[in-house]
């Protein structure tokens, strides 16, 4: 590869890594909405879009947020070159393919695609039965009156475990830490309302701002009165809950409520179910857990920009553990300011990152987050501190 030629895949403004959802927009508004003749590109690097909502087909597969946040009016053609991960050079011939751009958009996912994250489980490898991670759920697989158990209580088993107890034989939960559930109906009756009476993009903003002001009063109750929270969301649980199913041990999670994340359940359809499930196997008595499948759902295996390595004129590595991450601006803002000035680049700056108060770029606790120091760049303060709050970005940004 030392001696590897170099051709010019595209020239462009903008390049994009990967078609997801959010970047299929970030196309939209660049299209619709950025510098007269800007130019873009999207790269992907597997052969269809979507990114995650491609990638997942495990049974129960849904949003982790509500539906509204993923709604999007695109009256729009888009057209996508993919790539399947092996043009950037060709090996025969010795050359390398690359893309100028002024900007990147990485949007490349903040997980492995690839690896899932590997759970500490003694003498797994001495099963005999299938072991599955829902990241790479096979197609063909049957599990009609098999016995699974599955490993986890994190959102993908939530999702996972009601839409599997209708064909298995059983299916049994193994959790070391249980997640707070919160049960919302599938049909909210308002939304319903103002889509009848409303124009559907009237009614889809004000439902949207609905959701996102309940979310946001939702966090500031959890984190600034964590015992009412804990009481209240038990005693939710419990009314869901079948009479021979106890919230304590299965339902009692030993952390406050949005210190991990909380798992919205429509209609509660799994506690509802779960009479369905044998209690918490304690491992360390020395019980036997016999069963057929062994799906692990142990989380994410977190990467930065998908993996790509940074560098700056291809000499100097950069060690993205090491950087503060800006706060950043919306890319069509900023490429209309610096057509107005005649700049043809714009970097953030930190003078003396050394004296920057360092702040976690993520305020959860869940297990797959703890060692995100060392793969994430650090958050700061002011501008280089991260807006978390959908409210005041919106607000900002007018």
């Amino acid at each position: 590869m030392g001696n590897s030629k170099e051709t010019l895949l595209l020239e462009v403004d903008v390049a994009i890594i990967g078609a997801g959802i959010s970047r299929i927009k970030t196309a939209y508004h660049l299209q619709t909405k950025g510098p007269r003749g800007l130019s873009y590109a999207i790269l992907e690097n597997r052969s269809n879009l979507s990114g995650t909502w491609d990638l997942s087909r495990y049974p129960g597969i849904r949003s982790d947020s509500d539906i509204l946040t993923f709604e999007f009016t695109l009256r729009w053609t888009l057209n996508v070159t993919s790539n399947n991960g092996d043009s950037d050079f060709d090996d025969e011939k010795k050359v390398r393919k690359v893309v100028h751009c002024r900007f990147i958009v990485m949007g490349a996912g903040y997980y492995n695609y690839e690896e899932p994250l590997e759970a500490n489980i003694p003498a797994l490898e001495s099963f005999m039965g299938m072991v599955v991670h829902p990241q790479f759920w096979p197609g063909n697989m049957s599990y009609m009156d098999k016995e699974m158990v599955i490993i986890g209580s994190g959102a993908t088993a939530v999702n996972l475990l009601p839409s599997v107890t209708d064909r298995v034989k059983h299916v049994t939960l193994l959790q070391q830490i249980p997640t707070y559930i919160l049960p919302l109906p599938i049909q909210d009756q308002l939304s319903r309302v103002l889509r009848t009476l409303l124009p559907a993009s009237t009614a889809g903003r004000i439902n949207g701002l609905r959701f996102a002001i309940a979310s946001f009063f939702l966090v500031f109750y959890c984190r600034m009165f964590p015992n009412a929270a804990r009481r209240n969301f038990t005693k939710t649980i419990t009314n869901q809950l079948p009479p021979n199913v106890k919230v304590d041990p299965h339902f009692k999670p030993r952390y406050n409520p949005r210190e991990q994340r909380l798992c919205a359940t429509p209609d509660g359809d799994f506690s509802l179910r779960s009479d369905q499930a044998r209690p918490p196997i304690q491992l360390q008595s020395g019980d036997t857990l016999r069963t057929d499948i062994i799906v692990i759902t142990a989380g994410l295996k977190l990467i930065f920009a998908g993996g790509i390595n940074l560098s700056v004129n291809r000499v100097v590595p950069i060690d993205i553990s090491q950087k503060f991450v800006w706060r950043g601006t919306m890319i069509v803002r900023e490429l209309h300011q610096m057509k107005r000035k005649g700049a043809v680049s714009a970097v953030p700056r930190l003078e003396k990152p050394e004296v920057m108060e360092q702040r976690p770029l993520f305020n959860i606790s869940s297990t797959y987050i703890r060692n995100t120091s060392q793969v994430f760049p650090k958050g700061g303060v002011r501008q280089w501190g991260q807006n978390k709050n959908y409210l005041l970005d919106i607000l900002r940004a007018s």
